[in-house]
């Protein structure tokens, strides 16, 4: 049952549900995939940090090979837990 005020007055309305095939398989991809969405956003900016220090040209500020391997591992993980190819544990 649904609760709308309009007016100071409120009213009921009941809303069936209705339950698909799937229903329930797609509400855990929908929720695997926002409780990734950190982890997913966390990747993305390393690397993008890591290119734009890369871009400056600057050896000193260049990235190693050692952090590039760890932001793309990081972002692979990232991927597989937002595609539930393993658990987010």
């Amino acid at each position: 049952m649904s609760e709308y005020i309009c007016a100071g007055m409120v009213a009921y309305i009941e809303i069936p549900i209705i339950i698909r095939p799937g229903m329930y398989e797609e509400a855990e991809k929908i929720k695997r995939r926002c409780d990734a969405s950190s982890d997913l956003l966390t990747a993305l900016t390393e690397l993008v940090w890591l290119h734009l220090c890369e871009q400056e040209g600057l050896a000193p500020g260049a990235p190693t090979p050692e952090q590039w391997i760890a932001a793309v591992d990081k972002a692979t993980l990232a991927i597989k837990k937002a595609e539930g190819k393993i658990d987010d544990k």
